[in-house]
């Protein structure tokens, strides 16, 4: 099975027509796919999720597991979560520093060159705030 994708090429070009020829050949429909039809509608999730807390201090931490599992599958998939509850990062400052050996970012660039300033993006006033608030987060978990 596949799915056909319209495109509509410049008017009057030789792939105009070859294109013309292939929709109709293969009856694509003209009119836009009901999903195509709804704009902002996204698709729901097809499963029922439980939501698990973690921690009962920090309610952003929690494990979402599918509720139609088996109950055996779901108790060995809890305690395993719990196991290896220290691997996971719920943040940039919870996560722990790595060997910069192991991955290290470098420019190729020669020292000869100037560096040149770009030009400041503007950005609405109401992004300002979150960006600002994710850098200082950022920096005091010492991340960049």
């Amino acid at each position: 099975m596949f799915s056909v994708t319209k495109f509509i090429p410049p008017l009057m070009s030789s792939m105009a027509l070859l294109v013309l020829q292939v929709s109709s050949y293969l009856e694509v429909a003209e009119e836009p796919l009901e999903e195509e039809a709804k704009e902002g509608a996204r698709p729901n999730p097809s499963q029922v999720i439980q939501v698990i807390r973690i921690s009962a201090e920090d309610g952003d931490k929690v494990l979402s597991i599918n509720v139609e599992l088996i109950d055996e599958e779901k108790a060995q998939l809890i305690s395993y979560h719990f196991k290896i509850l220290d691997v996971f990062s719920w943040s940039a400052y919870d996560m722990k520093c790595g060997d910069p050996y192991i991955a290290c970012h470098h420019l190729n660039i020669s020292i000869s060159f100037n560096p040149i300033k770009q030009m400041k993006n503007a950005v609405a006033l109401a992004f300002t705030k979150p960006i600002k608030e994710e850098i200082d987060m950022l920096l005091k978990a010492n991340f960049i």
